[in-house]
């Protein structure tokens, strides 16, 4: 038989609160404690940064590479070879 943590009194496994104090029995999801939350968290937040930063940086590269054969083409051009 368990007992409520504020009362005391003895109940069975299936009750979900106490009959004296009222007080709730059976928690209604898993503890996860504030650290635990904090390292998902940030295991998203690295994630989701790095798949953006990585686009950026893709998408800088292709830019500079297209501004670099511009660039050659402009000079070819003008320099009148």
């Amino acid at each position: 038989m368990l007992q409520c943590p504020k009362c005391k009194k003895g109940y069975d496994e299936n009750y979900a609160f106490c009959e004296e104090c009222g007080v709730r029995l059976i928690s209604t999801g898993p503890h996860i404690t504030m650290q635990q939350r904090n390292l998902v968290f940030d295991r998203i937040e690295r994630s989701v940064f790095f798949r953006i930063t990585r686009s950026y940086t893709w998408g800088i590269l292709v830019f500079a590479i297209l501004g670099f054969v511009a660039a050659l083409f402009f000079f070819y051009l003008t320099s009148g070879l």
